[in-house]
């Protein structure tokens, strides 16, 4: 169905993402085996986000200075062996007296594994042909989400049966064959790009590049008529002027803050807590319910993947139809305050929000040339990691003010507010 390269992204991103979850929960059952802290636990996590958000911020450096295909395999051969650094430490020296050792190595990996996301995603339109795109995307998030539905799932079980040590070896062996595939990606609009886009241009036969547009709009005429080289602010301003420039890129950006957000309403301390005094159920049914989610999510990329064909030839429509039903889950889900209508609502938010999602990316890699998007998307997760944080902040103030109930109806609000903006902008798309 897919080239063989695209296989191998596939392969490798499966390795290397259960590998990320294996050693985050190795970690975290280690720190809180040694300090009995929640703080001392919940700093593993928050470490690697902030991590990950500032390398988002630089990835257009990288990206300027590297083939996407060597920025990927670099990234990977550095997580490999600073996560092999870290399971060294964690298993003979680790200490209350020397856990900002671990953290900072944990920083480390985690920057360059910023890379990764954006990278990846920058590869799949040069690794299939345009009208297998959103199909390939599709297959992507159903992976995705069943590693993570799998992965922490299975990944507790790991680390209790075999324990921290020997599921940080494990974690090695992942890294290393996500290495060796990531090696066999081949990138087959590596050479030549740069000329053909340029012929394509001035022949009138396609899209002025997105970045040599931006520079000439933005005032950059002279280094751009001059040939030199944009200078690194400029290379990091591309990706942003990008998502303000283009309408499509605006609308869609403006979408995914407003949606935004409510996107932290998931997170499981919130989700216990709606369980507790909503449903009045125990951590079981926690359990259950995040379990629903991930199950509606996977069937929810296989609904994308059997559709593709339709959603192709109404894409804004399935985005628009997607957020709204997305919030209209939420928020039924937000006023109920039974089990069962819980269970199939989570279930039913997974077809909605991937539909939604696919639909977005789809737009988004289609939307500029290939060598502006790694740019585009790299500003996109820099604002994706920095928006999370502070939804978890607003959410939390909702629902210590008005009730965890209420929080789930703002998110919603904000998805219908979201679908009013893709309506807004449809002739854009």
């Amino acid at each position: 169905m897919f080239q063989r390269s695209f296989r191998n992204l596939w392969f490798s991103q499966t390795c290397s993402n259960t590998a990320d979850i294996l050693y985050t929960i190795a970690l975290i059952t280690m720190m809180y085996q040694m300090s009995g802290s929640a703080t001392y636990t919940a700093l593993v996590p928050l470490c690697r986000t902030l991590s990950m958000s500032v390398s988002g911020m630089l990835a257009p450096l990288m990206v300027a200075k590297y083939r996407l295909t060597s920025l990927l395999l670099g990234s990977q051969a550095v997580q490999f062996g600073m996560f092999c650094v870290i399971a060294l430490f964690a298993w003979k020296a680790l200490a209350p007296h020397n856990v900002w050792v671990l953290l900072v190595l944990v920083v480390i990996l985690s920057f360059f594994d910023g890379w990764t996301t954006p990278t990846r995603n920058a590869l799949v339109p040069r690794l299939v042909p345009d009208d297998k795109l959103m199909k390939a995307n599709g297959f992507l998030a159903t992976t995705d989400q069943t590693v993570q539905f799998g992965g922490w799932a299975a990944g507790g079980v790991i680390a209790a049966t075999i324990g921290s040590p020997l599921t940080l070896g494990l974690t090695a062996v992942l890294y290393a064959v996500a290495l060796a595939f990531t090696a066999m990606v081949r990138d087959p609009s590596a050479s030549g790009r740069h000329a053909a886009e340029a012929a394509a241009s001035l022949a009138g036969e396609g899209v002025i590049a997105p970045e040599r547009r931006h520079r000439r709009d933005s005032g950059a005429s002279s280094e751009g008529a001059a040939g030199g080289t944009p200078s690194r602010w400029e290379t990091l301003r591309e990706g942003w002027i990008a998502l303000w420039r283009f309408r499509s890129l605006r609308a869609i950006t403006l979408m995914d803050l407003i949606d935004g957000i409510g996107g932290s309403v998931w997170i499981g301390a919130f989700l216990l807590v709606f369980v507790q005094e909503v449903l009045h159920q125990g951590e079981e049914w926690w359990g259950f319910i995040n379990a629903a989610y991930f199950v509606g999510a996977i069937g929810g990329g296989l609904f994308v993947v059997a559709l593709v064909e339709k959603l192709e030839r109404r894409l804004t429509l399935f985005m628009v139809a997607g957020t709204f039903g997305y919030g209209l889950c939420t928020l039924l889900f937000g006023l109920n305050a039974g089990l069962v209508p819980a269970l199939l609502l989570t279930v039913l938010m997974g077809p909605m929000f991937q539909t939604r999602d696919i639909a977005r990316k789809t737009m988004i890699q289609r939307s500029v040339s290939r060598d502006m998007l790694p740019k585009v998307l790299s500003a996109q997760a820099t604002l994706s990691y920095g928006l999370f944080s502070l939804s978890v902040l607003a959410m939390g103030v909702v629902a210590d003010t008005l009730g965890i109930g209420a929080m789930y109806v703002t998110a919603a609000i904000c998805s219908f507010l979201s679908a009013g903006v893709g309506l807004l902008f449809r002739k854009a798309f």
